[in-house]
């Protein structure tokens, strides 16, 4: 694609959704823009054209993106001890046989209770 043709985000997305598939698909070979194609034998267009589109719009206007892991105080801890912190501020306990999803919704529970995850304490509100 050639440079000088845009020069905001806002101008390439409207160059962009104009052009059909197989020319995006062709833009994205040349930019070397990295998208997963979904599988070939239960292919979804409207999806494949969306990933590239996306991954062309990055390639020249690159963002920063949220790490897929979000570190927090409850991160060191086991799947027991956000039980046992369950049974001393008498909170409900997840009935869940995935134990990441029990973990993820111990941890909710327990923030919105207000524990403090260092301390394991509640946290006092000024509101």
């Amino acid at each position: 694609m050639e440079e000088g043709l845009f020069t905001t985000k806002e101008e390439l997305k409207e160059i962009l959704s104009s052009l059909p598939s197989d020319t995006l698909y062709e833009i994205s070979k040349e930019i070397n823009a990295k998208w997963r194609r979904l599988d070939k034998d239960n292919p979804s267009k409207d999806i494949n054209r969306m990933r590239c589109y996306l991954a062309i719009i990055e390639h020249y206007f690159p963002t920063t993106h949220r790490p897929l892991i979000k570190n927090s105080g409850w991160c060191g801890k086991t799947i027991d001890e956000l039980m046992i912190l369950l049974d001393k501020f008498e909170l409900k306990k997840p009935k869940q046989d995935n134990l990441k999803i029990c973990k993820m919704w111990c941890i909710r529970r327990l923030n919105d209770a207000g524990i403090d995850p260092i301390t394991e304490m509640i946290i006092e509100s000024n509101n």
